[in-house]
């Protein structure tokens, strides 16, 4: 699976896009696992890298840990699986800041094609 949002449209991708006055807090691999400690997490999806998913759910029993893909977007909180995901991330973001055409340009530029599983 790419990934997960909270707020999907019809084409899976966050239907709301990101204003210039709304933040985004986004981590990648374990940085999921100081925003969890922190409470940020508490009662939303997320995910980390694989070889600690369990210890996400450890940190906090009312995250709803996603295992399996690449990234979860939940509105203001967002976070991937690990390092390479984090080009399919940082993608969907600017999709979903700015639209389907604005982040086809990237992908054309680095000849890169988002994973799908």
């Amino acid at each position: 699976m790419w990934g997960t949002s909270s707020r999907a449209s019809s084409d899976g991708i966050g239907a709301n896009p990101i204003s210039s006055k709304r933040r985004v807090l986004a981590s990648v691999c374990t940085g999921s696992l100081p925003l969890a400690a922190a409470g940020l997490s508490a009662g939303r999806p997320a995910t980390t890298h694989r070889n600690h998913l369990e210890k996400l759910a450890k940190i906090d029993g009312s995250i709803d840990v996603g295992a399996g893909v690449r990234y979860v977007d939940d509105s203001d909180v967002v976070t991937w699986a690990d390092v390479s995901a984090g080009i399919d991330m940082a993608l969907h973001l600017v999709h979903r800041s700015d639209g389907l055409d604005a982040s086809e340009l990237p992908q054309t530029g680095i000849q890169y094609k988002p994973h799908s599983g």
